[in-house]
């Protein structure tokens, strides 16, 4: 397992300015291409805890190191 710090920011209603997260996930294989992209920011999409959340973007990707989960 790959351990990653994925760091992003969204609109919610009832904020002014843009609100910004971290989280760490933890992926089977490398994040290689724009489809593994894409599939984080759905992961991201649906694990966010903030109601009403829209215009979700990945603005920082960083490889934690490889975990044996």
């Amino acid at each position: 397992m790959y351990e990653y710090l994925v760091a992003y920011k969204f609109n919610a209603e009832g904020y002014l300015t843009s609100c910004e997260g971290t989280m760490t996930v933890f992926n089977i294989k490398k994040i290689k291409s724009s489809k593994d992209l894409e599939d984080l920011k759905k992961f991201v999409e649906k694990n966010i805890n903030v109601e009403g959340a829209s215009n979700i973007s990945i603005y920082n990707l960083i490889l934690l190191g490889r975990n044996k989960h």
